[in-house]
């Protein structure tokens, strides 16, 4: 494995050309290496890399492809034969195809508003929070993450973003404009244009669906964003679903990974098979489906490019998620939101991620039984980064900073 290190910070197209001559690199390497060539084997060129890319890294996957597809690459049509040439497979794993929502805060500068729905250390963080707030809003990356799906409620209904509304809330407007110029060129890689460029590539993608997730933008009576966790309802043709009684766009639940929310028309059309899992964010990258994922198309195995496992982990009738605050601070009692627990009894800890520090339980209370919805808390003894972690295999768990309320 050869992991690529990119500045997030820059945009998906600076980052894809640098991942264009890792990869020349990384084969140039392994092609000198006999024993790797000879475990390639004979009916594929030897030294290819099959990509596993996570969260933004997909779509810098993406961009690369895009670039390839259309001979941009430095160096023009021969770079760009070659280094397509190299590239064996695809393992999207919670990739935001269509943004987060998250996003609209860290690009106008506001993340300590964000943090103050999901935590109550804002007033604690305010302060180490603000510069890298205002540096978030000048880092052309994050706007590569901002949503394309109608993420915004207003009146009755559900817009798209736009540049003024991000704008007014503190967005740099040149970025804003080159970010959809980029995602205009990104569109162009189509399922088809993946099949005439690549031929069958294998395309494997691992999503969270299971985990209360930010997927729209609420606007207060200030007009300043506010998250939220709803998402529009659709209808079985995929347009947009109203309630008979109010006249206004339905609203449902969102689900996803806890960051990237799972958005009707996300799958439209696209290549690769599709294995939901009920994890969060930062737990999909080591989840078992994934590494089993790369090692089926290394392999060159039957189910390469198939679905893997899909729904096993999800053997119960509805997903268990869980939704704790970012940070948390020391010596003080942390909420941990729970949905679709079956049993107050199951397995459930915080525990100090570099030992065997374990946050004190104070217990599981139903919050309503008849939908399955249950609070935790724990209180963390002291500062550092915490797992938290509900059932056995297969467990969902998620990563809690806790800082030391002194300052």
């Amino acid at each position: 494995m050869y992991p690529f290190a990119y500045d997030w910070r820059l945009d998906v197209h600076a980052a894809a050309r640098e991942l264009a001559r890792h990869i020349e690199a990384v084969v140039a390497r392994v092609r000198g290496s006999s024993a790797d060539v000879d475990a390639v084997g004979a009916d594929r060129p030897p030294g290819g890399v099959i990509l596993v890319a996570h969260s933004m890294g997909g779509l810098v996957v993406r961009a690369l492809l895009r670039m390839v597809a259309d001979d941009e690459l430095d160096g023009g049509t021969r770079a760009s034969r070659e280094v397509g040439e190299l590239i064996h497979g695809v393992v999207e794993v919670g990739v935001p195809a269509r943004g987060s929502a998250k996003a609209v805060w860290a690009a106008a500068g506001r993340l300590p508003e964000f943090l103050a729905v999901s935590s109550p250390l804002a007033g604690l963080l305010a302060g180490r929070l603000a510069g890298l707030a205002a540096a978030a809003g000048r880092m052309p990356g994050v706007y590569d993450l901002l949503p394309t799906y109608p993420a915004v409620w207003v009146d009755d209904g559900v817009t798209h973003l736009d540049r003024d509304r991000l704008t007014s809330w503190g967005a740099d407007g040149v970025l804003v404009d080159a970010a959809l110029a980029r995602r205009k060129a990104d569109a162009a890689l189509t399922p088809g244009v993946v099949r005439d460029r690549f031929g069958e590539l294998p395309w494997s993608r691992v999503v969270g669906d299971g985990q209360p997730t930010v997927a729209t933008v609420e606007i207060d009576e200030h007009g300043a964003p506010r998250p939220s966790k709803t998402r529009y309802g659709t209808t079985g043709s995929g347009g947009l679903a109203w309630d008979p009684v109010s006249g206004a766009v339905a609203r449902v639940e969102a689900f996803g990974d806890g960051t990237v929310p799972r958005i009707p028309g996300d799958d439209f059309g696209w290549t690769g098979a599709l294995t939901p899992t009920t994890q969060r964010h930062n737990s999909l990258q080591d989840h078992w489906s994934t590494v089993g994922q790369a090692r089926a198309i290394a392999g060159r195995s039957e189910f390469a490019g198939k679905p893997l496992g899909a729904g096993e982990d999800k053997k119960d009738e509805e997903p268990v998620g869980i939704d704790p605050p970012p940070f948390a601070v020391a010596g003080e009692v942390v909420r941990v939101d729970v949905t679709g627990l079956k049993n107050t009894g199951t397995p459930f800890y915080m525990r100090h991620v570099g030992g065997e520090i374990a946050a004190e339980r104070r217990g599981v209370e139903w919050v309503d039984r008849d939908t399955y919805t249950a609070v935790a808390l724990f209180r963390p003894r002291l500062p550092g980064l915490y797992e938290v972690r509900l059932g056995v295999e297969p467990y969902v768990r998620e990563l809690v900073g806790v800082v030391d309320g002194g300052g």
